[in-house]
């Protein structure tokens, strides 16, 4: 497995919520929760090493589950395909 470094940007500008995103109390604690943007799917063992840096922010184990049904696998590839 690899450290890997993803461009962040925050979508909000409330105070309180962006304290809490970089400090490094949640991502420490591993209570920040990680999930692919197309299928939603959660990557359950991803964990940060640090709150983001500098708009980067550094994952290791950032994959999903693959035990998936067969309907599954067809509506991942249909929204691969772009059918959906």
């Amino acid at each position: 497995m690899f450290w890997v470094s993803y461009r962040f940007t925050l979508l909000t500008d409330q105070p309180e919520i962006v304290q809490a995103i970089e400090s490094n109390g949640p991502w420490h604690a591993c209570e920040v929760k990680f999930r692919t943007r197309v299928t939603d799917l959660p990557a359950p063992y991803a964990f940060a090493s640090h709150a983001p840096k500098n708009g980067r922010l550094t994952v290791r184990a950032l994959y999903v589950d693959v035990d998936l049904t067969l309907m599954e696998r067809v509506f991942v590839l249909l929204l691969r395909m772009g059918i959906l």
